[in-house]
């Protein structure tokens, strides 16, 4: 009971305080005992389950489409500007994890990174703010040399709800360089996590309910071994996870890597090293804001691909004007 008392508040070191809430379950369980006179763990379990039956319809319907290939979800391979990202979604008594599919696309033009979910209305405000925080991030690398002539569409695919947080702001930059760079992202990795103007992670929630939604879309398309989930450092004492997910974690069929910095998220995520060292890359460093990033290298193909929209853009004004 105490575990399910942390899953509640999302985090190990704390118990909640729902009283009733933990009244309810254990009258519940006082009837689920059998022939004992004591409250067992089984019992405990029985009745998480029985209630889980009760309220998950929506959470069960949703990765029925996705095993149905109602909703695009990939497992495994790698694409180019798509990201698997994480939701958290309530259905009043039941929180469930969903993955879902950040794409981006880019090419030339002056607009910079355009967010679907803005102009459609559906963005909540923290949603926008988090779209310019990683658009600072990007010219705040990429600009100081020459103007961005670039333009970037950016949006949750398949999604028909409003949406708000900023705890996608991660998968968005990966998904942004991928578009930029042409190398292709890793689908059997999900991202999930927020970010400042450096590209320092910053702490979102739900973090557990996010791991066991894209641990069961793996499960159900296969365990590969290399499958898993990226958060930031500071979310580990919030993984309060169930027993069978602690498990295929010991057996190497599942993995959580915390990040403490989005360049090693996308270091994993793209399979190629950022160009530049963790240490340079803050408020700190003695090469702000002039960057250099070694040839070759993620930022560097990053950097040459924006070049080449701004000459293409800048010709297109100068024709404009003779």
């Amino acid at each position: 009971m105490l575990g399910c008392s942390a899953r509640w508040v999302g985090h190990r070191e704390k118990l909640s305080a729902r009283f009733e809430q933990i009244a309810d379950v254990l009258l519940e369980a006082g009837v689920n005992v059998g022939d004992t006179k004591y409250i067992t763990k089984d019992a405990i379990y029985k009745t998480l389950s029985m209630r889980r039956i009760r309220n998950a319809t929506s959470e069960d319907r949703n990765h029925d489409d996705i095993q149905a290939g109602q909703i695009l979800i990939d497992t495994q391979g790698t694409s180019i500007g798509q990201v698997n990202g994480l939701s958290v979604i309530s259905t009043g008594d039941h929180n469930f994890g969903l993955p879902c599919r950040i794409s981006a696309r880019s090419y030339a033009g002056d607009i910079g990174v355009l967010n679907i979910e803005r102009l459609t209305e559906m963005a909540g405000p923290i949603q926008q703010k988090g779209a310019m925080i990683l658009e600072g991030f990007l010219n705040g690398f990429f600009a100081q040399k020459f103007p961005l002539s670039y333009t970037c569409s950016l949006t949750f695919e398949q999604s028909y709800v409003d949406i708000d947080g900023d705890s996608a702001s991660m998968a968005e930059v990966v998904a942004i360089l991928s578009s930029l760079s042409g190398l292709p992202v890793r689908q059997d990795i999900a991202i999930t996590g927020s970010m400042n103007q450096f590209g320092v992670t910053q702490p979102i929630g739900g973090t557990h309910y996010k791991v066991e939604g894209f641990h069961r879309v793996c499960e159900t398309q296969g365990f590969t071994g290399t499958q898993g989930v990226i958060v930031p450092r500071a979310n580990v004492v919030n993984l309060t996870l169930h027993e069978n997910i602690v498990e295929d974690m010991k057996q190497g069929r599942f993995s959580i890597w915390p990040v403490d910095t989005v360049f090693e998220a996308i270091e994993l995520m793209l399979g190629m090293q950022c160009g530049i060292t963790h240490d340079q890359t803050g408020a700190h460093s003695t090469k702000y804001p002039f960057f250099d990033f070694k040839r070759g290298l993620l930022f560097d193909k990053v950097e040459k691909n924006l070049m080449h929209y701004h000459h293409l853009v800048s010709k297109g004004h100068s024709k404009k004007f003779k």
